[in-house]
């Protein structure tokens, strides 16, 4: 089968932390693992997709959702209320400039590259999938609920609509087909900071082509047991094949005329 047009960005797979920065950091090594995506790297895989574009710092030093504008602040502690910085090691304004400017800019860049390979090859219609995952353990962000086993986010009901519904229906059923348990739509989270920025500004760039992208997020411990921090990788294997085929129903569903042998 040919690649599809398919990007699939994880920008927080980078569980590592350079030994310059971690003189900075107040979290243990675990805690640092789980502040991060782990695993995502490898659950984001799909044979097909024509570009699989993956962070390459931590996100305690750079988040690369956000993006390249330096007047954001960055995050002072973890999901859990700990400190990410020993006391007076917080990032400076120049240091988070320089992260935005070395690492977020390219990341973005590579997006965009992906997205004008597209363009230049043909595609009128383009899928984007910015892949996360969050543990079970915590409440999520300000909604005091913990994370559903999985959900996939298009911004319905709040803005701009990334994608249409139907392609998170027919994922989340072929999800549930395969995988036992049930894949959710826009609960707990309604769109990523990558795929907004692409609604917002990058498909104005490419008027002629469709950009369509949706927030797929998965709970940690499906893979991870948080009380005895063991991993099930035959669990990480069956959810890889069962993300793979609701996004496999996608492009058999709305994007027929890319499937080919």
């Amino acid at each position: 089968m040919k690649k599809l047009p398919l990007v699939i960005c994880a920008p927080h797979a980078c569980v590592s932390i350079s030994s310059k920065a971690r003189t900075k950091i107040a979290l243990s090594d675990y805690e640092i693992w789980k502040y991060n995506d782990p695993f995502t790297e490898e659950t984001s895989l799909h044979p097909n997709s024509f570009a699989h574009i993956v962070g390459n710092i931590n996100r305690i030093c750079c988040d690369l959702s956000f993006g390249e504008s330096p007047m954001r602040l960055s995050r002072k502690t973890d999901f859990y209320g700990n400190n990410l910085y020993l006391p007076g090691k917080s990032l400076t304004r120049e240091e988070l400039a320089n992260y935005l400017e070395k690492y977020a800019k390219p990341y973005r860049e590579s997006i965009t590259a992906a997205v004008r390979e597209l363009q230049a090859a043909g595609h009128k219609k383009i899928l984007v999938i910015d892949h996360h995952n969050t543990a079970g353990d915590h409440p999520v962000g300000r909604t005091g609920r913990y994370m559903p086993m999985l959900t996939v986010c298009n911004g319905e009901g709040s803005g701009n609509i990334s994608c249409p519904t139907g392609y998170l229906q027919t994922f989340a059923r072929t999800f549930k087909e395969s995988f036992g348990y049930p894949a959710e739509i826009n609960d707990i989270y309604s769109m990523g900071h990558t795929i907004r920025w692409l609604v917002e500004s990058v498909q104005k760039e490419f008027s002629d082509i469709q950009i369509h992208g949706f927030l797929l997020e998965y709970n940690l411990n499906i893979i991870h047991n948080s009380v005895t921090k063991k991993n099930d990788l035959h669990a990480k294997e069956i959810l890889l094949n069962s993300i793979n085929s609701g996004i496999n129903a996608i492009f058999s569903s709305y994007f027929s005329e890319n499937i080919q042998t």
